[in-house]
């Protein structure tokens, strides 16, 4: 997959969640894109792909008072583990998982942030 179709297909997915503020691109170039799709104050879904090194992140991120980010979920694909989730119960674990699309990575993501609101309320 190239940038352009990740960007494509990552702000179709955004598209349907109406919690998503704003999509803030950081960086993109031919082989990188890293931006961070804004939720409510203090929360942010990093999302980072190098189609060259065929790496993806989408992380969910807390930012807490002394601007320290603390990740509370991720979907990663990197070349030392393969594909895998932090889970919200201890997002430090690294458990595997099939490949997903972005469209999947999305409604994972939605389905965990949804708990997490309940959770929080």
């Amino acid at each position: 997959m190239d940038i352009e179709q990740f960007e494509a297909e990552l702000r179709n997915g955004l598209a349907k969640l109406d919690y998503i503020q704003r999509l803030e691109i950081n960086q993109q170039t031919e082989t990188r894109f890293l931006s961070k799709a804004i939720l409510e104050e203090y929360y942010f879904l990093k999302i980072f792909f190098n189609s060259k090194l065929v790496v993806l992140n989408f992380t969910l991120i807390y930012l807490l008072k002394d601007d320290q980010n603390k990740r509370l979920w991720g979907i990663d694909r990197d070349n030392d583990i393969g594909w895998h989730t932090h889970p919200v119960e201890n997002p430090k674990d690294h458990v595997l998982i099939e490949e997903k699309t972005v469209a999947e990575i999305i409604e994972i993501f939605d389905q965990t942030w949804q708990k997490i609101k309940e959770r929080n309320e």
